[in-house]
């Protein structure tokens, strides 16, 4: 099913990504349902010319129906001049993770039908009319024709911007290249691609997993470090929300110079910025003392973490998730909870690495919960056993839905559309430095005025039921909530030890 995106467009995309499916899966096999799932959002940026005569930006994620079906979800706006897709690339970030938002949105909340879903899209701004700015200079230029596949890592903030624009200034006179970028998810760092025209689908594979970019794909500059593609689950329900825009061609004055893989460290020096290492903060020892919440006004982000399972007074992940988001700048976390993501799961090895010592193994499996308010919005995420839910007007929505799918009533009338919009994911599940590789899911939904959110990590609360959830959640004060759950849970240790959190949206 497609809106307002014209056929040539549509024919064009659905019948390339169809091919590009079927080969990522021949590829994947029985890995394929966790890869697909756990695939980040990608942005993009065409020039006219690859599906029709338009250049076109936007943000293609994964989505599944309640049978299974997989298919990639885009949501594009056109440009109808070159310029306008470098301005995009330069200082529309915004207009890009809201497309995002949108789409994971759709996503995690099953009220949103088909029609619902076209009105958010239609409800977003274009890329914007800003002064327009002068392009970064192009990187030193590389020999485009010795491969049609080219894999760099992906810069954070306004380097990742002006590494966009200056990759796209050099590329439009090279040919038919388009840009694809994600900030990556478990099993794919944060990345830029370039593709000659769209990609072979027998490159579609390392969109879903970098583990297999191997031919046609030319790897250039350091990844650094990323989590066990083997044993990390990390599927992204929700996430940044985006429309459109465009550029040019001219033959390179100067000989090309083949760079191989070792070289592009000059390529991009200024711009990419270091990994998170592979190591655990240190300093861990008093850490916990406040107890398993953290709020970070500065950000409006709140995070709650707590060890899962037998209490062991060795274990440190829940430890590390608080120190890492007390170390972050407030800056890291201007951008939503990307950068704090990216560091949990780097944290993921070596707290899981304890547990095969040897000598003295120690069993880590942290819950780890994330809320960041934005106006209306709000953005979450859970690794392990952990949750969000929903309170307004006396009815509770689970953000990380267990269970069967619901009803055809409950979705909407958007039909099989619909079905691709949502897919349903276990409350329980492997957390920070577990043995089988951490489950990490984002979400989105929006808030107002007198609306609750409810943050619970660990087994023992996010099986409890929904009534009783709500229940409390319906009680006058914060706390008379949080004791009633924590009763219901069984805990006996004073309030600052609960590893919940409620926030009330106030105006």
């Amino acid at each position: 099913m497609q809106r307002r995106l014209p056929v040539r467009f549509v024919d064009c995309w659905d019948q390339h990504f169809e091919h590009a499916v079927d080969a990522a899966r021949g590829v994947l096999g029985n890995d394929w349902p966790a890869v697909y799932h756990a695939s980040p959002t990608w942005r993009f940026a065409m020039p006219a010319g690859i599906c029709g005569d338009a250049a076109w930006v936007g943000v293609l994620g994964p989505a599944s129906d309640r049978v299974g079906r997989c298919f990639p979800m885009v949501i594009a706006a056109p440009l109808n001049r070159s310029e306008a897709v470098t301005q995009a690339l330069l200082q529309g970030d915004h207009w890009f993770d809201t497309l995002a938002r949108v789409h994971a949105r759709a996503q995690a909340d099953p009220s949103i039908h088909a029609e619902a879903f076209d009105g958010l899209v239609a409800d977003v701004a274009g890329p914007g009319s800003g002064d327009p700015i002068a392009a970064p200079q192009p990187p030193q230029p590389l020999d485009w024709r010795s491969a049609s596949h080219w894999r760099f890592p992906l810069a954070q903030g306004a380097a990742g911007a002006a590494q966009l624009g200056g990759l796209w200034s050099q590329l439009t006179s090279a040919g038919d290249w388009c840009l694809w970028w994600t900030a990556g998810a478990a099993r794919v760092p944060p990345t830029l691609l370039a593709t000659r025209g769209l990609p072979q689908p027998a490159a579609y594979a390392a969109f879903l997993d970098a583990a297999h970019a191997g031919a046609p794909w030319q790897s250039a500059g350091d990844f650094g470090h990323r989590a066990d593609a083997e044993t990390t689950q990390n599927r992204r329900i929700a996430f940044p929300l985006a429309p459109a825009i465009e550029v040019a061609d001219t033959p390179a004055a100067a000989a090309p110079r083949t760079l191989l893989p070792d070289d592009l460290s000059e390529l991009f020096a200024d711009l990419i910025v270091p990994p998170a290492p592979d190591e655990l903060p240190s300093h861990l020892g008093d850490v916990l003392e406040d107890g398993p919440v953290r709020y970070r006004a500065d950000a409006a982000l709140t995070l709650v973490a707590a060890d899962d399972g037998l209490r062991d007074p060795r274990r440190q992940a829940a430890a590390v998730a608080h120190a890492l988001v007390d170390e972050l700048d407030v800056a890291d976390l201007a951008g939503g909870v990307g950068v704090l993501r990216q560091r949990l799961l780097a944290s993921h090895a070596p707290l899981r690495r304890r547990g095969e010592d040897l000598i003295d193994p120690v069993s880590e499996d942290a819950a780890v919960v994330v809320a960041q308010l934005n106006h209306q919005h709000a953005a979450v995420l859970r690794i392990g056993s952990a949750g969000v839910w929903h309170y307004r007007h006396g009815r509770l929505h689970a953000l990380f839905a267990a269970g069967e799918a619901a009803d055809d009533d409950s979705l909407g009338h958007g039909g099989e559309f619909d079905d691709l919009l949502f897919s349903r994911v276990t409350a329980a599940a492997p957390g920070l430095g577990a043995a089988s590789g951490p489950v990490c899911e984002e979400a989105a939904c929006t808030v107002a005025t007198g609306d609750r959110l409810l943050l619970m990590a660990t087994q023992a609360l996010v099986q409890l039921p929904l009534e009783l959830l709500a229940e409390a959640l319906a009680l006058p004060s914060i706390d008379g909530a949080r004791a009633r759950i924590a009763a219901a849970a069984g805990f006996r240790s004073p309030a600052v030890h609960w590893p919940l959190a409620i926030i009330e949206i106030t105006p």
